[in-house]
This record gives C-alpha cells, sequence and structure tokens, in this order.
C-alpha cells in the first residue's frame, strides 16, 4: 500500500457507507478534527493489513453504535450476515466508495477492493476538482444506460460558517433543516413495510373481497387527486 494512505475493507455487509466514510476521515486528519476515540482507532489498527483493519474498525462499540443510530433495523451485525467477497469484480449499484485526494494523487478506496487504487497523479491540490469529474464519469460509463448515481461531499459546517458571518436567517434555516433532519431518521429506525402488512392482514379478516375492492379504488381515487394537486401547484 501507498505510503500515508489510509485504507481499511469492508467486512460486514450493510456497512459500505459507514466504510466509505471512515476511509475518508481517517485520510484527513490534518484537515478534520476527528476526535480522540477515533485517532485512537486508527493508531490501533496502523500495522495491520486493511481486511484486518475493516474488521476491527466495525466492530469498535463507538462506530457500531453511530452507524446502527442512522441505519434501518438491519443493523451491523457479523454474526447475522456472510462477509462481502473482496475481490476486483464488478461490485453493481448502490454501494459507497471514496475519492480523495492523498499526496496530490486522485484514490479510489473502495472497500470491496483489495487495495485502494490510484488515478491521476495532480499538479496540486485544487486539479483535484478539474479531474475528479473524469475519473468519475469513467466509472459511470462502466454501467451503460443507467442513470442511478448519487454524489455526496464533506464540507464545512454549514451553521458554523452562518454564525461566524453573522447570517442569523441562514443558521435558523440550517438548525430548522437539522430538525427535520432528526425527525426523519427516527422514522428511517421503524420498520413501517411490517407495520403496514399487519395492518392491512387485520383489516382483511373483517371484509369481503368486494369491500376490499371497494376500499382500493377508493385509496387510488385520492391518491390520483393528491398527484392531480401536485401537479396542479
Amino acid at each position: 500500500m501507498d505510503k500515508g494512505v489510509f485504507f481499511a475493507n469492508q467486512t460486514i455487509q450493510n456497512a459500505c457507507a459507514t466504510q466509505a466514510v471512515l476511509n475518508s476521515l481517517l485520510n484527513k486528519r490534518d484537515e478534520i478534527e476527528i476526535g480522540d476515540e477515533l485517532e485512537n482507532l486508527r493508531s490501533f489498527v496502523a500495522g495491520f493489513d486493511s481486511e484486518m483493519a475493516g474488521e476491527t474498525l466495525l466492530n469498535s462499540d463507538m462506530i457500531r453504535s453511530v452507524h446502527n443510530s442512522f441505519s434501518a433495523p438491519k443493523f451491523i451485525d457479523s454474526d447475522q450476515l456472510p462477509p462481502p467477497d473482496l475481490d476486483d469484480k464488478d461490485d453493481g449499484l448502490f454501494h459507497f466508495i471514496t475519492y480523495l485526494n492523498i499526496n496530490n494523487t486522485v484514490y479510489e478506496l473502495d472497500g470491496l477492493k483489495q487495495y485502494p487504487i490510484k488515478h491521476e497523479k495532480l499538479n496540486g491540490p485544487e486539479e483535484f476538482y478539474e479531474v475528479l469529474p473524469q475519473v468519475l464519469q469513467r466509472r459511470i460509463d462502466k454501467y451503460h444506460g443507467e442513470i442511478r448515481f448519487s454524489l455526496m461531499a464533506i464540507t464545512n459546517n454549514k451553521l458554523e460558517q452562518y454564525k461566524q458571518m453573522g447570517d442569523e436567517i441562514s443558521a435558523q434555516q440550517e438548525v430548522a433543516k437539522r430538525e427535520t433532519w432528526k425527525q426523519e431518521n427516527i422514522f428511517r429506525r421503524h420498520d413501517f413495510p411490517k407495520l403496514t402488512v399487519a395492518l392491512l392482514k387485520n383489516i382483511l379478516k373483517s371484509m369481503s373481497d368486494e369491500e376490499w375492492e371497494e376500499l382500493l379504488n377508493l385509496a387510488r381515487q385520492k391518491s390520483l387527486a393528491r398527484q392531480a394537486q401536485l401537479y396542479k401547484n
């Protein structure tokens, strides 16, 4: 592995986003204050290979707790799911990976690969923002006709920025946005599909087929009416 590059494999299913964030943070300690616990974890796994480092990180009680606080009911649990394959084959859709500028080189850190992937060499930090779109486009081109991609970035704390600028309106909007995120995350941790199925089963017990069909038609009409209202607005 290249000197100065921290890389840990994803060794537990359904944890690729957490692994991508960890690979980002633990490579940017000079730019981001990551806190004592992550600093201690990084120091502890410094001599480990990438698979052992990933196993250690994702078995940390602190990381498990944070991951599970943002996840649906499928929690990190190495006893319930087999480990993901670590190889160079296509890892499919809906998988999180990290792109970073490390030592003026664009690196791709994919927890399901054996090693970091080195892309273009940069002449300086600012060139990263010019070169990265080309690297991403090559990645997208691998999936012919697929358009379901998302791009996220680790940025400065906007709330702190607005406070320093004295922009009270933007700061209040940011606080309100975070309250919305908090509520959304609370809902995300509940298994609403199972609740919905249980409710439907309970309703069906006391209804005939004709009554059920009538209820479905009523629901369809209400749904179409809501859609029409949305388009009208």
